[in-house]
């Protein structure tokens, strides 16, 4: 009977964005990143567990433009080495918006949105930038691996909409995967916006220049970040049982989408699309429920080590112990 309840149990597969924050205070690098990265790698190197990481490679870029940010620009590059060398998966993760952002007073200045997707840039632009964000993580990585090749990618803020803007540039530098699709959710801001309201509802799924449609022949594989459904009762009870850690990051994150009063009352009331994450504090017990609960073969996770707490550190130590498998997309 045990022997069946493990079968039953879905694959975890546990993906990062590797970035700082983007609103008014940016937070720094030692604490959005470096430091807990190093905690969250720690842990997973202890299991032998193999991780995702999505570098947001432009801010990489950005920093060696400046002198006085060139032994910072190192802590990261080092520390991305280091997750090639464990064993771990490093992809792409554009932000364009640091196209337009400034370093003053030590702290990063964000004037505009307007950059923030992809779709926003010209065709000239697109090329340059997808082409510089591969080369100098290849680069990195290969400094570890001398055959490393970026295979994923994961769009900044989840924009990957219109897929037809980034389809020439998946097939010049050969990407197999993307990883931004959240089935059931929606969002739009100044920087932002996508719908996955029509996407498939799989784990996974093959498309080819519209990534809301499923082909049986597609050129490229979406593994889409997973999702549960959080009733106003489940809010209640999580609001209670949660513990209380301070996140790591230092930093505020851009505004999504401003509402009205009314309407935050109303989406706090209503039953919510949560993605699964170890960022954050939340009830342990709860999350291993869902996740018991789920039919699907495979449960993919995404969370930022900015955001994350020692809660999700220790999440890990319960998937263990529940005996729940932690693998890679392949």
């Amino acid at each position: 009977m045990r022997r069946m309840e493990l079968e039953k149990k879905p694959k975890i597969i546990l993906t990062f964005d590797y970035e700082i924050y983007f609103g008014k205070e940016s937070g720094t690098i030692e604490k959005c990143m470096i430091e807990p990265t190093e905690v969250l790698l720690n842990k997973l190197n202890f299991y032998n567990i193999k991780g995702i990481f999505f570098i947001d490679i432009l801010f990489y870029i950005k920093m060696l433009s400046y002198s006085e940010l060139t032994e910072k620009a190192k802590l990261m590059k080092e520390q991305i080495k280091k997750m090639v060398e464990s064993g771990h998966r490093v992809e792409l993760h554009l932000h364009p918006h640091w196209l337009d952002a400034e370093y003053k007073n030590k702290k990063w200045i964000f004037k505009s949105y307007k950059r923030y997707r992809f779709n926003s840039l010209d065709k000239i632009v697109r090329e340059k930038v997808f082409q510089m964000g591969i080369n100098e993580l290849e680069k990195i990585c290969r400094e570890i691996k001398g055959d490393y090749k970026i295979e994923g990618f994961r769009a900044g803020g989840w924009c990957i909409q219109p897929f037809e803007d980034f389809y020439e540039y998946f097939k010049k530098y050969q990407i197999k995967y993307d990883s931004s699709v959240t089935y059931g959710i929606s969002g739009k801001s100044e920087g932002h916006y996508f719908d996955f309201s029509n996407t498939p509802s799989k784990e996974k799924y093959k498309f080819s220049k519209m990534i809301e449609k499923e082909e049986a022949e597609g050129e490229f594989i979406e593994f889409t970040i997973s999702t549960y459904k959080k009733n106003l009762l489940e809010k209640i009870y999580n609001k209670i049982m949660t513990p209380k850690f301070s996140k790591f990051g230092d930093g505020v994150g851009m505004n999504l989408k401003v509402d009205k009063k009314i309407d935050v009352i109303k989406n706090k009331l209503r039953t919510s699309i949560c993605m699964y994450s170890i960022e954050g504090n939340f009830y342990h017990d709860y999350l291993i429920k869902k996740l018991r609960q789920e039919k699907k073969g495979s449960i993919l996770f995404i969370s930022h080590p900015k955001g994350m707490t020692e809660c999700g550190i220790n999440f890990i130590d319960k998937l263990v112990e529940e005996n729940f498998k932690i693998e890679t997309m392949y």
